[in-house]
């Protein structure tokens, strides 16, 4: 963040607190997620999901969907979990996923 170069101590302590309080919020891991929109899942298939986080991700949430269906973790063993995960949905169905 970048402050305000100033000789009022109030607004200097308002600047300091507010970075403090930022950069609280920068480490936590779980806004370092992507959405993923109009990823297409087979019902009943692994699909694979490049989700470009670049590490192993903590885990996913469908945010939006097309159709009713549940949604699991695939049973494909995934070699590189850095850059792909793998779902399975009990429909067909077009999803936004957050990957965090």
């Amino acid at each position: 963040m970048e402050k305000i170069q100033t000789a009022d101590p109030n607004l200097q302590k308002i600047q300091d607190n507010v970075s403090k309080a930022l950069a609280r919020i920068e480490r936590k891991e779980w806004m370092g997620g992507v959405i993923l929109r109009g990823v297409e899942l087979t019902g009943g298939t692994d699909t694979a999901v490049d989700h470009g986080l670049g590490r192993e991700p903590l885990g996913w949430m469908v945010v939006d969907a097309n159709a009713a269906a549940t949604y699991y973790q695939g049973s494909t063993t995934n070699a590189h979990p850095d850059r792909t995960l793998f779902l399975r949905a009990s429909a067909t169905v077009t999803v936004d996923l957050w990957v965090l």
